[in-house]
């Protein structure tokens, strides 16, 4: 797996947002689509996750979704 992911040379898994948007036809105001730039094992590439948005109890606001990756 360290091999597949590049671990070595490139350790980190990163997902850089470009925008934030409502999920289509969903009546939960907290679901949201994060639109960004997913990088694993060096390589870039442009995802939409649809993400859970909650406010914090000082006032920051978080965001848990889940991305599924395949070996290419």
């Amino acid at each position: 797996m360290y091999e597949t992911l590049r671990a070595t040379t490139a350790p980190e898994i990163k997902f850089k947002l470009t925008s934030i948007v409502s999920w289509p036809n969903e009546s939960n105001g907290n679901s949201l689509a994060a639109v960004g730039s997913f990088t694993i094992g060096g390589i870039s590439r442009e995802e939409t996750l649809k993400v859970l948005a909650k406010v914090t109890d000082n006032n920051l606001i978080s965001f848990n979704g889940t991305i599924k990756t395949k070996n290419d």
